[in-house]
């Protein structure tokens, strides 16, 4: 096996890892839609810390060679990435709020009876 291959099987098993410690903490997940919900297992996110790691190590050696191709690919995905940010910290406001004024609808209602 080669010096390439070692290193980066030694990524991929780092995000492997991270992805089960991360499992580990938070639990039990899930998604949750219009079509019910389903459950994510411990092995989804094991591979999906692997594939993150197999990107990190990609990237590693692009900065290293300097590929041009690489950094750009990189940075348009730093760009994607940064503006889904802000629409997704909307998102997750918006239905705190909502959240929370079902809540106090709820706790307003409940008081009525007493």
């Amino acid at each position: 096996m080669g010096q390439n291959s070692t290193t980066g099987a030694a990524f991929i098993a780092g995000g492997s890892l991270a992805g089960a410690g991360v499992s580990a903490t938070l639990g039990g997940m899930g998604l949750a839609g219009g079509f019910g919900g389903v459950g994510i297992g411990t092995a989804p996110v094991v591979a999906a810390g692997g594939v993150v790691g197999a990107a990190a190590y990609g990237a590693f050696k692009a900065i290293a060679q300097g590929d041009a191709v690489a950094f750009g690919a990189m940075g348009i995905g730093a760009i994607g990435g940064a503006s889904s940010l802000p629409r997704e910290l909307c998102r997750v406001a918006h239905l705190t709020d909502k959240l929370l004024k079902n809540q106090e609808i709820a706790w307003q209602r409940s008081t009525l009876w007493i």
